[in-house]
């Protein structure tokens, strides 16, 4: 690994010129992300931390945690705020924001709990930044396991300590999901409508084989997909868990699985040639092909990825469509997705298709009846009005 450290370069903000001429920029220099700890609150609130739940703590690699190390130690020999505004006038910054760092932001503990050190770490930044208050800013943090108790804190962070404003971090671990509640650790928050868009796991067979498995629960297979131990087993597709010549994981979409199939599907044909446990034949690995990547992200509009290649707009969208119509099998398939797509993009026809049915929801429980009218109102209105 490269060597990766906090150097403390110079900034655009710095003096330029030759010595004794030196000239800095009249702009205002405003650094928007530092932290300032609060161990009081961290003291507080550790007998009911999970810190499995830390994002930051669970999917750190072993680079990343000794990166971390050298940077605290490089924290710790910089604390105190005169300190701070020497490092900040040798940067050439004017203004620093200065947040609680990201474990202080409790989301995975019992809402008291929460709420009393949000309190604790939100009163120790604004203690901090009073010491240099024209050049400290504070940003706080609120309790996000309760709409109201947030918004009773963002309140008298911006009122009373006088905060810029909060911050809100958005990686926060979701350990269970129920109808109107979603668990993160040991807290829960109520949720109306909850949107699932970190993916999914994979199929529970890949546990029942016996074979390691990841968090996602992907089997770690063999450079030739075969399963450790079973030489006559393999494992292909998104269940598959297989990094590339780079050591990047080989994405669970369908080329790579097509690939891999057409490889098994050769060893098979083969005859399977060393089927003994200690694979002494040594087959050859599976190697993959990266030829690129589409998608598209609305009417006429795409990213496009061949190589270093980067192309977007129009002519990636069309790419987009050109390449998933050649890959349709039979020629009759092809030409009718043709014509359906060419009827949606000329007729403007919606590519949403949504179920409707009742207008309560899990969590809805305490939808007014003003709400309530509302949405009878909504499903009156014809469509033609929302095109």
């Amino acid at each position: 690994m490269p060597e990766q450290w906090n150097k403390y370069e110079p900034t655009a903000a710095r003096r330029h010129g030759k010595p004794g001429r030196e000239v800095r920029p009249k702009s205002v220099t405003i650094d928007i992300h530092s932290h300032v700890a609060v161990p009081e609150a961290a003291k507080f609130v550790e007998p009911h931390l999970d810190w499995a739940t830390i994002p930051l703590a669970n999917f750190a690699t072993p680079e990343t945690k000794a990166l971390t190390a050298k940077q605290e130690a490089d924290i710790r020999g910089r604390a105190g705020v005169e300190r701070r505004l020497a490092d900040l006038d040798a940067m050439g910054i004017d203004v620093q924001i200065i947040a609680p760092p990201p474990p202080q932001c409790y989301y995975t503990v019992p809402l008291d709990i929460a709420v009393k050190a949000t309190q604790m770490v939100n009163d120790g930044v604004a203690a901090f930044c009073a010491q240099k208050a024209g050049r400290l800013k504070p940003l706080g943090s609120v309790p996000m396991l309760d709409g109201g108790e947030a918004a009773k804190e963002l309140e008298r962070c911006v009122k009373k300590l006088g905060f810029t404003g909060v911050e809100v971090l958005t990686n926060a671990m979701v350990t269970k999901i129920e109808p109107g509640t979603i668990s993160m650790g040991n807290a829960s928050m109520k949720a109306s409508v909850i949107l699932w868009a970190a993916g999914v796991a994979a199929s529970s067979l890949g546990k029942k084989l016996g074979a390691p498995v990841d968090r996602a629960g992907r089997v770690l297979v063999q450079p030739d997909l075969s399963i450790p131990g079973h030489p006559e087993v393999f494992v292909i597709g998104d269940l598959a868990a297989l990094k590339d010549q780079s050591g990047n994981l080989l994405p669970g979409v369908a080329p790579v699985a097509i690939l891999e199939g057409r490889f098994v599907a050769k060893l098979i044909r083969q005859g399977m040639a060393d089927i003994s446990p200690d694979h002494s034949g040594q087959r050859k690995p599976f190697h993959y092909r990266d030829k690129g990547n589409l998608a598209t992200i609305g009417r006429a509009a795409a990213i496009a990825q061949f190589g270093k290649v980067h192309i977007s707009g129009f002519m990636a969208w069309l790419a987009w469509l050109f390449i998933h119509i050649l890959f349709l099998i039979g020629f009759q398939n092809r030409v009718l997705v043709l014509i359906q797509w060419a009827w949606s993009y000329f007729t403007y026809e919606r590519g949403a298709r949504l179920i409707t049915g009742g207008t309560s929801l899990p969590g809805w429980t305490g939808l007014g009846s003003e709400n309530r009218q509302l949405v009878k109102e909504e499903r009156k209105i014809p469509a033609e009005t929302h095109k």
